[in-house]
């Protein structure tokens, strides 16, 4: 019997009021008849319930105007006359795009539903990468994103994460995450050539300077560590480009996923895409334009991002990679396009002041954990700094955002200290650095192998 029949619809709707993931919702309407039937009744209105929990708390002004901003210049940015686009972006500046919950309009809260249910996807998919007690196999793993009604999910093998939704968090952790993932994303737009080049260089840097400016310490950081997520997602598609045949690696793979493929420093610690972009062995032509789309890709925020993981989702590793291989090798034929302004100072010159919120919480205590300056007579040929090191797994793990370390295995030490670092960097590099490089491709190639073999991925064909 469905434990729901015998309350009313009132009530019913009151439980679906509570939530803040569409991960939570269709677990439940698939658990019962009777919820699925009162959601289909009263789907605006549970909708809008859902876009005023993520809202609700003390970012809702700037959370709704950066929404609405991306709304509206999507609606404007097919359209010939650019005076409404240039419009949108000085009423967002200024915070003055109208509010759909005061003036009732419908149209506008539903578009918000759909804008809150895609991002939410990508939100979960960071916050259970991040929490993962292995965080570098998790990044590995493509979040399966078609269907915004069902939510996030993961095709079940060893490699993914145990699934974060919004409602395993707080409420500041929650509104903190969406904030900085729909800010990031209106960044990227406002950064974009056309949105760009409709606004003189005058008032396009007294927005982008007031914007900043606007921004908090930590606010800076979280929207940094939206950056690492988005480029650790490119590498992950880097991955499903890259040729590699599990029959090769067979004699080297146990068939038992508890013990997996022991990495090397530092890729035992962090996913870096950069490596990921190196092991897809494209072409030499096209490597000097890879270089820069490692960072450009990123750059174009989530509209791209989603298409790309849908598309790699529905095909094969060698299409990806096809696609990867046309477009790099039609920018390297066009001497390599500006094809971003950059003028916007954010991403480069942001900062986290050490001495700052210093007040015993989980976020004071790992900003004492980290180091910004390090020698650089200790660090190995082409390696990375360990404190910039420290710095990417520490915006991967999601550190900013994390109120305490519930969500983490291992507690504080998920988070691993700069003394941590530099001696996993003494142990690995007291030898001859060249072979480490290529053991640690061998062994990154060799967890690809078994990641597609669990995942069902067919082998590469060259």
């Amino acid at each position: 019997m469905d434990c729901f029949s015998k309350l009313p619809p009132e009530l019913r709707i009151q439980i679906f009021s509570q939530f803040s993931s569409t991960t939570t919702i269709f677990r439940l309407i698939q658990a019962s008849p009777i919820m699925f039937s009162q959601y289909r009744a009263s789907k605006t209105t549970i909708r809008r319930h859902y876009v005023v929990n993520l809202l609700n708390g003390d970012r809702y002004e700037q959370l709704l105007q950066d929404a609405l901003g991306l709304l509206y210049l999507e609606l404007a940015y097919n359209r010939p006359d650019n005076h409404v686009m240039r419009y949108i972006i000085r009423q967002w500046a200024s915070k003055a795009l109208p509010n759909p919950f005061e003036k009732k309009d419908q149209a506008t809260i539903d578009n918000l539903y759909k804008l809150f249910s895609h991002m939410s996807m990508f939100v979960e998919d960071f916050i259970s990468k991040a929490t993962s007690s292995n965080p570098p196999q998790a990044y590995l793993c493509l979040p399966q994103i078609e269907i915004p009604s069902r939510g996030l999910y993961y095709n079940q093998h060893s490699f993914c994460p145990e699934h974060v939704t919004l409602d395993d968090l707080t409420s500041s952790e929650c509104q903190l995450l969406a904030w900085a993932f729909i800010r990031y994303d209106m960044l990227c737009k406002i950064d974009g050539h056309k949105a760009a080049l409709l606004l003189d260089d005058g008032e396009y840097s007294a927005i982008t300077k007031k914007v900043l400016y606007e921004l908090a310490n930590y606010e800076q950081e979280a929207i940094c560590c939206v950056f690492e997520y988005i480029k650790a997602v490119h590498g992950a598609l880097y991955t499903v480009s890259t040729r590699c045949s599990t029959r090769h690696a067979s004699s080297a793979l146990r068939d038992n996923p508890a013990n997996p493929v022991r990495l090397l420093y530092p890729d035992n610690l962090y996913f870096n895409p950069i490596a990921a972009r190196k092991d897809m062995k494209l072409p030499q032509q096209c490597i000097s334009a890879l270089l820069r789309y490692v960072y450009d890709l990123s750059d174009l925020g989530f509209d791209l991002l989603r298409n790309l993981v849908l598309f790699a989702n529905k095909t094969q590793p060698e299409d990806m990679r096809s696609w990867l291989y046309t477009i790099l090798s039609d920018w390297t034929r066009s001497q390599h396009p500006s094809r971003r302004n950059h003028r916007f100072p954010l991403l480069s010159r942001l900062s986290i002041d050490l001495n700052s919120r210093l007040d015993g919480s989980l976020r004071s205590s790992l900003v004492q954990r980290l180091s910004l300056t390090h020698s650089l007579d200790t660090v190995p040929p082409f390696s990375i700094l360990p404190s910039i090191l420290q710095r990417s797994i520490f915006r991967q793990r999601a550190w900013v955002f994390l109120d305490d370390t519930r969500l983490c295995q291992k507690g504080l030490d998920h988070f691993p200290t700069i003394e941590e670092l530099d001696k996993q960097q003494t142990t690995a590099y007291g030898v001859e650095y060249v072979p480490e490089v290529e053991e640690g491709q061998r062994l990154r190639l060799l967890q690809l192998c078994r990641y597609r073999r669990e995942a069902g991925i067919k082998d590469t064909q060259k």
